[in-house]
């Protein structure tokens, strides 16, 4: 089977990797690098085929999706103008920090944007055009949606745990709108790791519910673990304390942590994508709506969080806190 993938946020970092580790599949047909803007996407297919030998340039072809430009209008028109009619995983990587204020054509803050309501949009526009879900003329195979979580989600690393479990819709709705933060100096988790890990735990769940409610997809959340190499600290140096800090903990503490195994290189993270995507031809056996992550800390073996990680885990197996925030998006924002 020649298999096509589409992978968002895709011109840096485990992203990039993630396409290159595809590329170099047999299967593999085509593979969609996707960023803010289509220069930078084919930029990183240069840098992808100059530095990697084996690779097959004609796999790779760059396209333009900007989460921030979430209006249903323009995902259709992105839609659209995909020249594929059937994409067999996609991997939903773009993401940032930033303010903890509403802003966009959806009145959220720019971490709820770009985390989960633009990819929202893009998933539906593409389930709606029949370019996920299950093949024609082959009923056997669904399209694989891997949604990037965040170790943080489960009050990994730096970041304490988001209690979404004792959150109700209208305090998952306030962490997506930016009004749980209007009076921070009150609070103790909106530092910027927790508000992170918040908003992935709200994608997270949208996209378990998402899987149940879409059977004909597998859609699982993924995440990359403690990962080195990445842009993401400079990419968002404000929300660590500005470019010194960032500088440091890019060069000083995370080549530490690499050392002593408690982050892991750039190509494991992205290889937990690849494996997720790819499915069981690569060893990845966990259950459609499972949130995967790191066993232990941020690194290392791979399991099913509800299973593994006590109280926090288990509300991502909670099918009605699952049904709650898949609801509440498609009522407010789809």
């Amino acid at each position: 089977m020649s298999k096509v993938y589409l992978v968002t946020g895709a011109n840096s970092g485990v992203g990039k990797d993630a396409c290159r580790q595809l590329a170099l599949l047999d299967d593999t047909k085509k593979v969609y690098l996707c960023a803010r803007s289509e220069e930078k996407a084919k930029k990183a297919i240069a840098d992808l085929v100059s530095s990697t030998s084996t690779i097959d340039g004609n796999k790779l072809q760059a396209h333009h999706f900007d989460p921030n430009e979430s209006k249903q209008d323009i995902i259709r028109k992105t839609v659209k103008s995909l020249p594929e009619d059937f994409f067999h995983g996609v991997i939903l990587n773009a993401g940032s920090r930033g303010a903890l204020t509403p802003s966009g054509p959806n009145n959220v803050t720019p971490i709820a944007q770009v985390n989960v309501i633009g990819h929202v949009h893009l998933v539906d526009g593409l389930l709606a055009a029949g370019k996920i879900g299950t093949k024609k003329g082959d009923d056997s195979f669904k399209s694989r949606v891997v949604y990037i979580g965040s170790e943080t989600a489960k009050g990994g690393g730096a970041a304490k745990s988001p209690g979404l479990g004792e959150k109700s819709e209208q305090d998952i709705c306030s962490i997506l709108n930016g009004d749980y933060y209007k009076n921070a100096e009150e609070k103790d988790d909106t530092d910027g790791n927790t508000a992170y890990g918040a908003v992935k735990g709200v994608g997270t769940l949208y996209f378990s519910g998402f899987g149940r409610a879409h059977p004909e997809t597998y859609t699982v959340t993924v995440s990359p673990g403690g990962t080195a190499g990445t842009e993401f600290l400079s990419n968002n140096s404000d929300a660590f304390g500005g470019p010194f800090v960032a500088f440091l903990a890019k060069y000083v503490v995370i080549p530490v942590l690499l050392l002593t195994g408690f982050f892991h290189k750039l190509e494991v993270g992205a290889k937990r994508y690849v494996d997720a995507v790819v499915g069981k031809e690569n060893g990845f056996e966990f259950e459609t709506g499972t949130f995967v992550a790191s066993k232990r800390g941020v690194s290392g073996s791979l399991s099913d969080q509800a299973k593994t990680s006590g109280p926090e885990g288990i509300v991502y197996g909670d099918i009605d806190k699952q049904d709650m925030v898949y609801n509440m998006i498609q009522n407010t924002y789809a």
